[in-house]
């Protein structure tokens, strides 16, 4: 058995040491020397590997017997023990989220919303697993809090064990289990719907012929059944493919980095707009699309070619990039593949899905892109900037679409949009944009998700959307990005919800097409142009000016910002606000936008909220 006080070990072993049969109505325990069906020998100490996927399992007495139930050099945590890097806290009477009940001998456990804030907290590792809430009269809203402290934390995967219904168990108190936890099984079920990184584990089902791994209420463990336990657990978590792919190994594509350096930008000719049905060119889940080698690893950079997506005359490529299930925090540079800027455009967080735009110059057509830390990439191709291309013409933000009803809208579209929906928009000929417009540069908002949302902007009429994605959002976390998408034959964009349910919000910055007036794009090398941090700046809500010449395009990200909240860039002076990042606590997060400057050529960048803000100039459009 292992010694849970050597700190030398990678497991932490917590558990209140009072037998669960001294608690409730279980009047005794008959521990069976059977062995348990599919179990395999526990070894005495765990030894997984040094790159072993970390997880941790969160549970009650009936968890707890896989501590317990500990005979000689049979430990049934090893099983899980030896495969992962484990953190096991179980105790006797611990609840969900209410306070937890009072054990014979005095111990009252942490209930597990509050544990997961504090004694484990960092240590939750890439899975969860919950086996907890037999004590609880109603588990209502407590599964929500704990799938949302585990997404704040970076774990990609919940696993929650649902409730044996067999059982004669009767709660502190006397309130029989036996219809009680038929309940707690439904809100279970219900609340898989509204958490895509939640899964219900049947281990109510599994156990159903398994009677003698049981005390007599059904639901607490011998030796037997923990070393079954361990094994459902183990076979769970070998089961989820995104579990371990922040091993080093699975964490391969892309080459090793040299640096950052003084960038340079290959030398083009003036360029315009050229908007493509957009395509995906890169997802490192997927071998057939790039994943063979698994994630982007730390410190690489991976090349994309796109020569036979784009005209072959374009010099610049428009890219969606998205970061999703990131090791750890880190950001993403976007470049013309040889020397590397020092700067990003897409900051990504532990266990979050980030998206947004890119404008790239390319290198004999390809494209490049860096990662800080390990991550899958997805990558889809927008669009191009050709020297044929077609010109911007930027106009003051204008809010098109605003589902929440807002009484400013060209759009008068209502109501939030549940998957998988598609909202037409009419662009051409409206507000503005000509009648020969051929795309649109819009900031497309998920406002109001009330569960993870994805949304795809594509030239209309809605039809059969493209394998593509725009903006990914969490529950609750409004998010916005540039898109640059073409005008259909229609004279519309369409925006899928390809998953989740929001509100859409979408404001027009200016068109790409024909006439007077039109700036061509004209790519430099990226420039910071402000960053609050220096010197030890403190965050701030104040106007922040910068100056520009012509139409700047401009990436701009909000850092260590105080509370939820949004930033704005606009010619100073002017009255006119659009948000172009919604800001939140713990997260840095970026955006794109091409704005002009005052008479003076000066732009202010604001955020509503203290907030760290860095801004790179990246392009430019000009005549």
């Amino acid at each position: 058995m292992s010694d849970p006080s050597d700190p030398s070990k990678t497991r932490t072993w917590i558990a209140t040491r009072p037998r669960w049969w001294m608690v409730g109505a279980v009047a005794a325990l008959v521990v069976s020397s059977l062995p348990a069906i599919g179990a395999t020998p526990a070894a005495a100490v765990a030894t997984p590997p040094a790159d072993a996927p970390p997880v941790s399992l969160i549970g009650d007495s009936t968890m707890a017997g896989m501590l317990w139930d500990v005979i000689g050099a049979d430990d049934p945590r090893d099983i899980v023990g030896n495969s992962y890097r484990l953190t096991f806290n179980a105790e006797s009477c611990r609840r969900i989220v209410v306070a937890s009940c009072r054990g014979r001998f005095g111990s009252v456990p942490v209930s597990v919303v509050p544990l997961m804030k504090t004694t484990v907290k960092g240590q939750l590792g890439e899975a969860l697993v919950i086996m907890a809430g037999y004590d609880d009269a109603s588990i209502v809203n407590a599964v929500d809090q704990v799938v949302a402290e585990a997404e704040a934390q970076g774990v990609i995967r919940v696993l929650w064990l649902n409730y044996r219904t067999n059982t004669d168990y009767v709660l502190p108190g006397g309130l029989s289990a036996r219809y009680l936890y038929g309940s707690h099984n439904s809100e279970l079920a219900a609340a898989a719907q509204r958490h895509s990184d939640l899964q219900i584990l049947d281990w109510d089902g599994f156990t159903v012929n398994q009677q003698s791994w049981f005390a007599p209420d059904g639901i607490h463990l011998n030796l037997a059944g923990a070393d079954g336990l361990a094994t459902f657990i183990k076979n769970a978590l070998d089961a989820q493919p995104a579990i371990g792919r922040c091993r080093t190994s699975s964490a391969q594509t892309g080459t090793p980095d040299t640096g950052a350096a003084a960038a340079t930008v290959p030398a083009t000719d003036p360029s315009g707009f050229v908007p493509l049905v957009p395509k995906r060119v890169l997802d490192t889940r997927d071998p057939k699309l790039g994943g063979a080698s698994g994630k982007l690893g730390a410190g690489r950079t991976v090349s994309i070619d796109v020569s036979q997506i784009v005209p072959s005359d374009a010099v610049a490529t428009v890219l969606s990039v998205t970061a999703t299930g990131s090791c750890k925090p880190g950001y993403l540079t976007v470049f013309a593949c040889g020397a590397r800027p020092a700067t990003s455009n897409i900051n990504f967080e532990l266990g979050r899905i980030t998206a947004g735009v890119a404008i790239t110059p390319m290198t004999s057509g390809k494209a490049c892109i860096f990662a800080s830390a390990g991550t899958d990439l997805i990558v889809d191709v927008m669009g191009a900037f050709t020297p044929g291309g077609d010109r911007f013409h930027p106009m003051a933000p204008t809010r098109w679409l605003d589902t929440r009803g807002a009484p400013v809208q060209l759009a008068q579209i209502t109501g939030a949009r549940v998957a998988p929906t598609q909202t037409q928009v009419s662009v051409r000929g409206v507000g503005g944009v000509p009648a020969d417009a051929t795309g649109v540069w819009i900031n497309l908002t998920v406002a109001d998700p009330t569960a993870p949302t994805v949304l795809t902007a594509y030239p209309g009429p809605c039809g059969s959307p493209p394998l593509s994605s725009n903006v990914n959002a969490r529950t609750q976390r409004s998010t916005a990005s540039s898109v640059l998408v073409g005008i259909g034959v229609d004279g519309s964009i369409c925006v899928l919800t390809f998953t989740g349910s929001s509100q859409i919000v979408v404001d027009v910055a200016g068109w790409f097409g024909p006439g007077a007036g039109g700036l061509a794009y004209r790519p430099s090398a990226p420039a910071r142009l402000l960053d609050t941090r220096l010197n030890g700046g403190k965050p701030t809500n104040a106007e922040n000016p910068v100056h520009v010449d012509g139409v700047a395009i401009l990436n701009i990200a909000a850092v260590d910002s105080a509370a939820l909240g949004y930033v704005t860039a606009r010619a100073c002076g002017s009255p006119l606000l659009s948000s172009l990042i919604n800001a939140t606590t713990a997260e840095d997060t970026a955006n794109l936008i091409a704005v002009g400057g005052d008479a003076n050529g000066n732009v202010c960048v604001r955020s509503n909220i203290l907030s760290q803000l860095v801004v790179d100039q990246v392009a430019t459009f000009a005549p």
